[in-house]
């Protein structure tokens, strides 16, 4: 009974870690993007 619950609170850890990390990473590409097309349309004009 812990050692099952011991893991659905790991597995629980684990899947939360992923979705932050995947949101930070999509968060911090998009605004990368963003600034960097900034970026280039600053240099044409």
């Amino acid at each position: 009974m812990t050692r099952s619950n011991t893991a659905d609170n790991c597995n629980f850890m684990d899947n939360m870690f992923s979705t932050l990390f995947f949101t930070h990473s999509v968060t911090l590409s998009s605004s990368f993007t963003h600034s960097l097309g900034e970026q280039h349309w600053r240099n044409a004009l």
